[in-house]
């Protein structure tokens, strides 16, 4: 209606449901509860809907945007960091900054998703997330407590059977930026 006020378009209630689908997947990929938790109207869902728009999220990367990427940054490798690259190497020794480790996750990260594959980066900061591609922060992600000192249960709360299980059941690769800066 912004974009076409002088169109006169009724709401249907398809229309409705499928703007309470985009809030709630929005919602909880922010790490928030569905919205019937918070008391608000449930979109009704096919029960595919909220596994396929994570799994989606995970796996719609443009193959050739990611072989031009490698294809680009693979030859700027210096010996130590294809050492670690063909190895996929599952922890990144801690440097200083400036020693090339987002450069490192960067590329494998797109060589494993260039492959179809499912590769996860978190990050224990929004900052340290943007720096990586695809990259988010590691309480989105997994849904870790906050308060983590202050939780009693200290669990992730990913409820079995949902998108973001499935996601993990499927991942080939997780890489945690700055891990040691979470708690």
């Amino acid at each position: 209606r912004r974009q076409n006020p002088g169109m006169n378009l009724d709401y249907t209630p398809d229309m409705f449901n499928q703007a309470l689908i985009i809030i709630e997947s929005k919602v909880l990929e922010m790490g928030g509860k569905e919205l019937e938790k918070l008391e608000l109207q449930t979109p009704q869902r096919n029960s595919g809907d909220r596994l396929n728009s994570t799994m989606l999220r995970e796996t719609s990367y443009d193959v050739k945007e990611l072989d031009a990427y490698i294809t680009a940054n693979e030859p700027l490798l210096v010996p130590d960091q294809r050492a670690a690259y063909n190895a996929i190497l599952t922890q990144i020794e801690k440097k200083t900054g400036g020693t090339g480790k987002t450069f490192v996750i960067n590329l494998l990260l797109a060589k494993i998703r260039h492959q179809s594959k499912i590769a996860i980066a978190v990050a224990s900061s929004g900052i340290a997330a943007t720096l990586l591609h695809g990259g988010r922060t590691a309480h989105s992600t997994l849904k870790l407590p906050l308060k983590f000192l202050e939780n009693q249960t200290h669990l992730c709360s990913i409820t079995k059977g949902t998108g973001e299980a499935k996601v993990l059941q499927e991942c080939e690769f997780i890489v945690w930026d700055e891990c040691i800066m979470a708690h």
